[in-house]
């Protein structure tokens, strides 16, 4: 079986299994778009992402209108999801800054997205930006927990250095829909609506 399709039948099979603990999201305004994906490490992987904010994906900014108010992240954990499996570590507090902390520049000029960044790498990048790589924390789910974060969050993933563990983590933004041109409505004044067709969440 190639690795797609491995990755496509666990995750598939993850998914139905997983139970989502309840929870209420509210955002302003009468409905909400809702852009999703699946971001899946296989044991093993020495793939990561690099920290950093949201905002960089949410392009072009006419179509993300009012980011500090309108947009929140959620992602479900399908799998066990800590610093072993290779999840998510974030920088609590970086959101407040309400604004683009410039990391993308400082990543292009140190060449961060070439390759997946060394542990030194990251400390220099964090400095360089103003952060200290030593703030950051880690977000440790159990299979059907729900994490929540801001687009303005600095954060990353890391490396699957679990033996025997397939890690995903199925992930949602959740907008006011007057202030987003990208995604599905989901809910619409108090009622859910059927998302129908795939359409274009971004261009990256």
């Amino acid at each position: 079986m190639s690795l797609c399709a491995e990755v496509a039948r666990k995750s598939r099979t993850a998914l139905l299994k997983t139970k989502p603990k309840p929870f209420l999201l509210v955002l302003p305004g009468a409905s909400v778009c809702c852009p999703c994906y699946l971001s899946s490490r296989c044991r093993g992987s020495l793939t990561t992402w690099r920290h950093h904010q949201d905002v960089r994906a949410r392009k072009p900014d006419s179509a993300f209108r009012e980011l500090w108010s309108s947009y929140i992240n959620t992602g479900i954990a399908l799998e066990r999801f800590d610093e072993e499996t290779g999840g998510m570590s974030l920088l609590p507090g970086s959101h407040a800054s309400r604004r683009d902390l410039g990391l993308e520049p400082i990543a292009e000029e140190m060449g961060l997205d070439a390759h997946s960044p060394s542990k030194e790498e990251e400390v220099e990048f964090l400095r360089r930006a103003g952060l200290k790589h030593s703030d950051l924390r880690p977000l440790v789910l159990a299979p059907g927990d729900v994490g929540v974060w801001h687009p303005f969050a600095v954060h990353g993933g890391g490396i699957n250095t679990s033996r025997d563990v397939f890690r995903s983590f199925y992930i949602n933004g959740f907008v006011t829909a007057e202030n987003c041109d990208r995604g599905h409505v989901a809910w619409s004044e108090g009622r859910p609506v059927p998302l129908g067709e795939p359409v274009l969440i971004q261009v990256c």
